[in-house]
């Protein structure tokens, strides 16, 4: 039941990425829910590669989100989050 929300968490945050990317996400407040999950998922989580990966994704996004920045970097967190996703399905 935990990875169900955590795999709605992470597509949340992926929807985001993606929407911050393309100017397609009005507002910010869903972004912000996004950052604070991948922030509170990163700390929870700490010591594991893919929640320092959260948190760094997670800091590229409020510099997205405050700075109107689009690097490459959005293309390797998406597919950061389409691997978590997949790897949820196969486990």
């Amino acid at each position: 039941m935990l990875i169900w929300l955590f795999f709605l968490g992470d597509l949340c945050s992926l929807i985001a990425i993606i929407g911050m990317h393309y100017d397609f996400i009005p507002g910010w407040r869903f972004a912000f829910t996004c950052i604070v999950y991948l922030l509170m998922k990163g700390i929870i989580f700490l010591g594991d590669f893919l929640s320092v990966m959260d948190m760094i994704i997670a800091v590229y996004m409020i510099l997205m989100l405050i700075f109107n920045v689009s690097w490459f970097l959005t293309y390797i967190a998406i597919a950061f989050f389409v691997y978590k996703l997949s790897m949820t399905f196969i486990r």
